[in-house]
């Protein structure tokens, strides 16, 4: 799904609009970033959209690719600064779609290994397909925007 405006759309990996909902489902990746506000059923993305789509296209291809399970939020509002949230607690920032699989790779080594499944925080893998290096900053709270954070959010993605 693409939420855009407190409604999300389901959108096919062609970037067709499917259907529109007024709820996240489970089943589907809850994705931040790309302008919905002028798509109708049976629309295509296009156009001021086609970078956002083309790294949509290319980071669902590398978290299915990888099997990287837990995804709870694609953020693309920066398409160079791609960020995933992790079971609503790591942000993992990615930077660009480059290498993502191994970025994904990587973040879920660390995910496994070195983050314990209570703690919040930071995962920053952005450059980790050059120097295997990532940071991980901690944080004491869930990673969730607050209702007003959300009305914010949605106010500016116009």
């Amino acid at each position: 799904t693409i939420q855009s405006q407190g409604e999300y759309f389901v959108v096919s990996d062609e970037g067709k609009v499917l259907e529109k909902i007024s709820y996240n489902r489970d089943d589907l990746y809850n994705v931040k970033g790309v302008d919905m506000s002028e798509y109708k059923i049976g629309d295509n993305l296009k156009n001021d959209n086609a970078e956002s789509v083309k790294t949509l296209t290319q980071v669902t291809k590398a978290i299915d690719e990888t099997d990287f399970t837990g995804v709870t939020l694609i953020d693309l509002s920066d398409v160079y600064n791609i960020k995933i949230t992790y079971q609503n607690r790591v942000e993992i920032k990615c930077g660009t779609y480059v290498e993502l699989a191994h970025k994904l790779k990587y973040a879920r080594a660390i995910l496994n290994e070195k983050i314990k499944p209570t703690e919040y925080g930071t995962l920053d893998v952005s450059s980790s397909h050059t120097s295997e290096n990532a940071i991980f900053s901690p944080k004491h709270e869930e990673i969730l925007p607050t209702s007003s954070d959300t009305s914010s959010e949605d106010n500016t993605e116009g």
